[in-house]
């Protein structure tokens, strides 16, 4: 697919989640980028890491893989 000068690759680096799920959010951030910056569908190329809790590291914080918070929010839900 022919791109222009404008294209724009985004990554995104989260813990996994289910396949519709990442399919609506590729569809919702590419309505916001073309909608608020003005480019073209085609000129957007988006990809998804996926990390497991334990490999997530947070301003000093690991990550509980049980519940997916740092320390800083412990007890949260």
């Amino acid at each position: 697919m022919p791109r222009s000068s404008d294209m724009m690759f985004i990554h995104f680096f989260f813990n996994t989640r289910p396949k519709e799920m990442k399919e609506r959010f590729f569809e919702a951030v590419a309505d916001e980028v073309t909608r608020r910056a003005g480019l073209r569908r085609e000129d957007l190329l988006m990809a998804i890491t996926e990390v497991p809790w334990e490999k997530w590291w947070a301003y000093g914080r690991t990550v509980d893989p049980n519940t997916g918070f740092d320390t800083r929010m412990k007890g949260q839900r």
